[in-house]
């Protein structure tokens, strides 16, 4: 008797690997808000009446950024987006015009439906959010939307923000220094090469830093794109111990 094999059948759907499709930046993204229970979304207790559709970590991770007076302070939403490796829909306005930025971070990029980089840096400064949702949660097709590299935008947004403090991840007493070579992708504006070069030797603090560079702004802003590109090794920076004259140590 002839054996005639039969082919193997396709994996339950329940059983597939779910993975980000390459196919993202065209990808019709389907609204899932209107469906949530109540108690998936959490709002903004002050003022500001942001809104959002994240849960979990993610959702802690966001929940400081609500917390701050003026929704205008995007890095911290930035670096949930990257830090959790999910893609975040955000809607912004800026002069009463409605703005929408999607981050990107496992494709490294974003996709905006107004020319990003052809906002001034006031406008940049003044963006506002709104609403923030997983990528999945966005109520919008993102096909057309103008396209760009992850990390020109958080040199952007950090340079240029209205955020001119460091990120509660790398404030503190601590010393700093660079690692690859981060000067590839940094925008071109005065002071932030010498910084960049000042930062490839040993590790330095942030008070020295601003005593070699004069500009305190300038250099926490450094800090926090280097921060949210991976290129900052931070090291906890100890203060020598005074020692008493009659002290056997030396």
């Amino acid at each position: 008797m002839r054996f005639t094999p039969v082919p193997p059948r396709s994996a339950s759907p329940t059983t597939q690997p779910l993975t980000e499709p390459a196919t993202q930046f065209d990808t019709v993204t389907a609204s899932c808000g209107d469906s949530l229970p109540v108690s998936g979304w959490f709002t903004d207790e002050s003022s500001t009446g942001v809104v959002s559709t994240l849960s979990g970590t993610l959702q802690d991770d966001v929940a400081r950024f609500l917390q701050t007076p003026e929704p205008t302070d995007l890095l911290p939403v930035l670096a949930a987006s990257i830090r959790h490796s999910k893609a975040l829909a955000m809607h912004l306005v800026i002069d009463a015009q409605p703005v929408r930025l999607v981050t990107l971070p496992r494709m490294q990029g974003f996709a905006c439906d107004v020319q990003f980089f052809g906002l001034t840096d006031q406008q940049v400064r003044e963006l506002r959010l709104q609403r923030v949702d997983e990528g999945s949660h966005a109520n919008f097709d993102i096909t057309g939307f103008r396209r760009g590299m992850i990390g020109d935008m958080v040199w952007r947004f950090a340079l240029h923000g209205s955020r001119g403090q460091l990120l509660p991840e790398i404030a503190g007493p601590l010393a700093y220094r660079t690692v690859g070579r981060p000067e590839r992708e940094a925008l071109a504006v005065p002071g932030v090469h010498a910084i960049l070069q000042r930062l490839s030797g040993p590790p330095v603090t942030l008070s020295e830093l601003t005593r070699q560079t004069s500009d305190a702004d300038l250099v926490r802003r450094v800090l926090n794109a280097l921060y949210l590109r991976s290129s900052l090794i931070v090291t906890r920076a100890c203060t020598p111990r005074t020692r008493h004259h009659a002290s056997l140590w030396r």
